[in-house]
């Protein structure tokens, strides 16, 4: 996934919970002035605890690093 998202000049995440992987995303140019969210999960066990908001907060955060 990293390498997929790195030769596109975008990003990929995991969130995690204790040693659990929880979640994912990933960033890709969608312009050249403007990010994609792609593939934004959450795992069913996890889901309505915030999680979602928090990726979503820190992919907007990122996006904004980059102009």
């Amino acid at each position: 996934m990293s390498q997929y998202y790195g030769r596109r000049q975008g990003g990929f995440w995991v969130a995690v919970f204790g040693k659990k992987v929880v979640g994912m995303f990933g960033l890709e140019p969608s312009s050249s002035a403007g990010m994609e969210l792609r593939r934004m999960y959450v795992h069913p066990d996890v889901r309505r605890r915030g999680i979602a908001r928090q990726m979503l907060r820190f992919a907007e955060d990122e996006c904004r690093k980059l102009n």
